[in-house]
């Protein structure tokens, strides 16, 4: 997988910018808990990313925000020497290297870029790309799929049914050992009332190809581009939100959210999602938010942070700075959860990325005007 790696080391601050607005809160719409993934039968027919019924033509995703503009001359951020302290060895060989799942596994309907993600658990790789699913054993043979990302829904009824939707996410979450699926369906229903939802699966154990718990949380817009984190109090989401209801699907604004993590992990019904709308946002004297758009949401790795460290929110802003914001839920009085701006981290300008070539004739999409996933947080103490 293609990531920017971005290293941020910074000191907890004391004197945040609070910003007032209620939070919305949410319970989801529906759960239930799964029959075993290895005894569901692969879903045949759905509909696309696009809300559509499945057809043998390729899709752009419309996701993308600002125009790429060609450099004019050596990137200032580009890195041209590499230090190694002295002993330091050489890179391994990877233990194991195999194919994952290819665009083509999405039929003749391949999908441009096919976002792919996966995690890695003790004993499987759990792969999604875009709106398929595969489960590996550690030495890359598969135990299940590719199948349709919905499958896992199966059974699961709702406005929802018959969405192949794509957009999915796994992590595996090593402090409980679970594994979390989730994928957005969207114009749910007819226009001008479509409905629209996050689907998330949370395995009930660590094996991924058993039953899952699982939820539907509705947005009052599509919430595309769905980036997840795994945190001590909740499993945190970005979203960016256009109104699919109108002519072109106009952006509406990005949303900072979080569910309910401890209770997802039992299956409990009343698991809530909170979430904030990012263009209401102001701060730090110049609308700090109104130009969030394609946040990630920090994901832990290794021990999970102190009980009530807030999660860290982090996107671009232009090419000359990172905007840091801090969500803080209350899962007793969810109306005094926060989501607050931290403060502007400011990079060396860089030229954004239009494509990055590799061998052969396809280049990469090098999404250039957004961080990749995933904000990797760890906690060296």
């Amino acid at each position: 997988m293609f990531r920017h790696v971005i290293f941020i080391s910074f000191t907890l601050l004391s004197g945040l910018v609070c910003i007032a607005q209620a939070p919305v809160v949410r319970q989801a719409i529906y759960s239930d808990v799964s029959i075993p993934l290895r005894d569901m039968k692969p879903v045949l027919k759905a509909k696309n990313q696009f809300g559509n019924p499945e057809i043998e033509e390729e899709h752009e995703v419309p996701n993308k925000f600002f125009p790429v503009v060609p450099g004019n001359g050596l990137d200032a951020a580009l890195q041209t020497v590499y230090h190694y302290a002295a002993g330091d060895a050489p890179a391994t060989a990877p233990l194991i290297n195999f194919a994952g799942i290819a665009n083509s596994a999405n039929g003749a309907s391949l999908v441009t870029p096919p976002d792919p993600a996966g995690d890695v658990g003790p004993n499987n790789y759990v792969e999604v790309a875009n709106s398929m699913l595969q489960i590996y054993n550690k030495t890359g043979t598969s135990l299940y799929g590719p199948v349709k990302t919905s499958t896992l829904w199966d059974g699961f009824t709702g406005a929802w049914t018959g969405h192949n939707n794509g957009d999915g996410i796994v992590l595996y979450d090593e402090n409980a050992d679970r594994w979390i699926i989730s994928q957005f369906a969207i114009k749910c229903g007819t226009s001008p009332n479509y409905t629209q939802y996050e689907m998330v699966a949370v395995s009930t154990t660590g094996d991924p190809t058993g039953s899952y718990y699982r939820y539907a949380f509705q947005f009052d817009y599509m919430p595309d581009y769905p980036k997840l984190g795994v945190w001590q109090d909740g499993y945190y989401m970005a979203v960016n939100r256009f109104n699919s209801n109108a002519t072109g699907t106009p952006w509406v604004g990005a949303a900072g959210c979080v569910m309910e993590r401890s209770k997802m992990l039992t299956g409990d019904v009343t698991a809530k999602l909170i979430y904030f709308k990012t263009e209401t946002l102001g701060g730090s004297g110049s609308a700090a938010g109104s130009a969030c758009q394609a946040m990630l949401p920090s994901d832990c790795d290794g021990t999970l942070p102190a009980a009530n460290t807030p999660n860290y929110f982090v996107y671009m802003n232009g090419s000359a700075e990172l905007r840091l914001w801090a969500l803080h839920p209350n899962w007793t009085t969810t109306a005094s959860s926060t989501f607050t701006y931290v403060t502007a981290i400011p990079v060396t300008a860089y030229t954004e990325t239009g494509s990055v070539p590799e061998q052969g004739s396809l280049a990469l999409d090098g999404l250039g005007d957004r961080l990749m996933f995933r904000n990797q947080y760890r906690n060296f103490g």
